[in-house]
Formats: structure tokens, C-alpha cells, sequence
């Protein structure tokens, strides 16, 4: 997620009176994407639709025996380096987020689409040598409505999600936009055509470890969007995360990088500076009347809770130091706001790092690689 340094700035220093950036969805034209038809697992997994109410799910998103899906351990070993790095995590917050830290809705909405929806080719554009190895896994994407699609990442990725329950297939592509050109989809009708610089297909996502192989995705670790974003019916309907949440960093380290990350693109090095893949977690001995007694919302409420059951996860750099969430402007929500019930005004999604528990947080120990 590479939200520009100065729009971060502006929604980190005016936390008291936060831009509606990217909280407000965008209405457009899209038609209501279908839901998951009813199957006989829907009992145990609820099916996932576009509207607000999708949570990952134990065996559908991801392998039930996956770090996803597993809470941490009360007793998890803590890496030798973990105050350095806590300490590094709050120079970023202070230097880089105005000392603010926010939930921000503002990477790619994953579009959830049915078993119907025609497919097109989506052009493979970085035009070297890895392009036909990406061209081969973008032959059929299910994108809605190519014609009228926007990309609704604000920031500079440009990146776009879409899952198929149906197929147990995601797709991810990283700087998508229009050729110029038409295409022909599934169905023989003329639609505008799309190319990406980089991206995936990820096939049997129930069966997946939680991470992307062979250099596929759009993140600089390897680690799927899905994997780790507080999605709406999370944070509204839920008010429960059970998996962990990702984490945007101003700057992780070079070369190296630690499981369930599969690479890095950091660039810094000393022993101060942490790997992507890093999982932060608040003490096990904090009970839910501590976090509720610290949280500054409702929100935070809910984010303290899984950061401690769950933790958070370097995933990537930007322009400060953020979670993530799902964009609400997935034209799904038909122009509505999805988080009003949880969260009222827009100081409900930021606290300053002077009221996060960070006496209480730590990283866990590393699997570095290589």
C-alpha cells in the first residue's frame, strides 16, 4: 500500500477532524455483485457476499491449520530484538504519522463476484521477462463490469482484488488500468480492455498457507490482501477480528524477511529496523476489560483485541504507519457509508500513539529469511 506521503500526512495530523478519505463510498453504476449460492457447508461457513457481510473463514479462505486462522499463545516467544523494534514502530508512528495511528479503509475493496460473472483477459503490461509468466495466470479474470470498473485504491498501487468463492480462486493486480483498448469477454460482448504490471492468481484458496508463491501479488511481502483486513462485517456486525490484521510501515529491512512474508522490497538495514512478515501482539495478560478500559472508540476497542489474540503483521510500506481495512467505496454499498453503526465520526478510526497500550506490545520472534 503506497498511500502518497503527503495525503497520509493530512489524514494523520487532522485526526481530531479526519477527511473523509476514502471512507465515503463512491457511488457508481456497478450492478449488486451476486452472493456465494447456498451449499451444505453454509451452516459452519456462512457464505460471503459483496454487501458487508464477509469474514474470512477457517477451510475457505485460507487452510484451516493456517497462521490466519490460529490464535497466538499466551506464552508465544517473543524475538530478542522486540523492544528495538517496538521502539522503531514508534519513531515511524511519531516521525511519519504525526503520532497517530489510524484504521484506514483506503487499499483495494475486494470485489466478490459469482459463479456467472463473464470473464476477460487482462493484459500482463510490465513488458519484461516475467510478463507471460503473469499473462498465463490472467487469461480469465472475473471483473465486474469492465467498462464502467474504477480502480478504488487511492493511493499509488492502483490495486485490485477480486474473489470468486465459487471457483476458490483471487486474483490480485497491482497498477490496473484501462489499455485503450477493446476486448472480447466470456459471453462475445465488446468491453474496454485492462492491464496490470503485476499480480496473481491464487487457485485453491482453501487450501492455501496464507501467502503468495513464486513472486505472485501485489504487495512488496507476498502476503494477500484477504489474508489480514478488517472487512466491515468484522468491525459493524461482527465486532470481532479472528485472524490477524496487517500492517502498513514507513520502512522494514533489506534483504531480509521473516514467515509468513515471502519476500521484501524494505531497504534498510541495522538491527533497529524490523522484517516484513514481523507479527506485533499486546500481552496475553491484558483482559478484554483492560483493552476496553484503553481503547479510545469502539473500533480501537475491537483492533486492541485481535492485536492481542491475533497480532499484527508487517505486510508493507507507504507513507506512514496504518491498518488495514476494507474500502468502503466497493460500489456494492450503493453510495452508503458501511461503517456509520461502528463507527460515527471519523475520529472513531485513529488514537494517538501517547494512548496505545505500547508498554504492552511486543514482536514476536522471527523465522528470518533467507
Amino acid at each position: 500500500m503506497k498511500l502518497p506521503r503527503r495525503q497520509f500526512l493530512d489524514l494523520a495530523a487532522g485526526a481530531t477532524a479526519l477527511p473523509a478519505i476514502s471512507r465515503i463510498a463512491r457511488s457508481q453504476t456497478y450492478p449488486a455483485l451476486e452472493a456465494i449460492p447456498k451449499t451444505a457447508s453454509d451452516a459452519l461457513n456462512p457464505p460471503a457476499t459483496s454487501a458487508g457481510t464477509f469474514s474470512i473463514a477457517p477451510g475457505r479462505e485460507f487452510a484451516a491449520n493456517s497462521y490466519v486462522h490460529k490464535p497466538l499463545a499466551p506464552n508465544a516467544p517473543i524475538d530478542p530484538n522486540s523492544a528495538a523494534w517496538v521502539a522503531e514502530l514508534t519513531r515511524q508512528v511519531n516521525t511519519y504519522s504525526a503520532g497517530v495511528v489510524c484504521v484506514v479503509s483506503g487499499e483495494a475493496p475486494i470485489y466478490i463476484v459469482g459463479p456467472d460473472q463473464p470473464t476477460v483477459k487482462v493484459i500482463a503490461t510490465s513488458g519484461d521477462a516475467n510478463a507471460p509468466i503473469l499473462q498465463a495466470r490472467l487469461l480469465a479474470v472475473p471483473m465486474p463490469d469492465p467498462d464502467h470498473f474504477v480502480v478504488q485504491d487511492p493511493g499509488d498501487d492502483h490495486s485490485v482484488v477480486i474473489y470468486q468463492p465459487s471457483t476458490k480462486t483471487c486474483w490480485e493486480l497491482w497498477i490496473a488500468q484501462k489499455t485503450g483498448a477493446k476486448t472480447t469477454d466470456s459471453t462475445g460482448r465488446l468491453v474496454d480492455e485492462w492491464g496490470a504490471r503485476w499480480g496473481g492468481r491464487m487457485d485453491n484458496i482453501d487450501q492455501n498457507p496464507g501467502w503468495w508463491s513464486n513472486n505472485f501479488g501485489a504487495s512488496g511481502s507476498g502476503l494477500p490482501l484477504i489474508a489480514g483486513y478488517m472487512t466491515v462485517n468484522d468491525l459493524v456486525h461482527k465486532r470481532k477480528i479472528e485472524h490477524p490484521i496487517y500492517l502498513c510501515v514507513y520502512a522494514t529491512l533489506a534483504e531480509h524477511w521473516s514467515l509468513p512474508a515471502q519476500r521484501t522490497d524494505g531497504g534498510n538495514y541495522g538491527r533497529q529496523h524490523f522484517p516484513d512478515g514481523t507479527r506485533f501482539r499486546l500481552d496475553a495478560s491484558l483482559t478484554d476489560a483492560d483493552i476496553a478500559s484503553l481503547a479510545s472508540s469502539e473500533v480501537w476497542r475491537i483492533v486492541l483485541t485481535a492485536i492481542r489474540d491475533y497480532g499484527m503483521i508487517v505486510r508493507d510500506k507507504g507513507g506512514g504507519v496504518v491498518l488495514y481495512a476494507e474500502n468502503g467505496a466497493n460500489p456494492a454499498y450503493g453510495g452508503v457509508d458501511p461503517y456509520l453503526p461502528a463507527a460515527p465520526d471519523n475520529n472513531s478510526y485513529c488514537t494517538t500513539w501517547k494512548y496505545f497500550p505500547v508498554d504492552k506490545l511486543v514482536a514476536l520472534k522471527t523465522t528470518m529469511r533467507p
